[in-house]
């Protein structure tokens, strides 16, 4: 089963965001 995509969008925006802050910058398929 896969979780709500909006959910999923906003929990990989937030996961991307903490990483940018500390320098880490990643491509996903989000």
């Amino acid at each position: 089963n896969h979780p709500n995509p909006d959910v999923v969008k906003q929990g990989g925006k937030a996961a991307l965001d903490e990483l940018q802050q500390h320098g880490i910058i990643l491509g996903t398929s989000i």
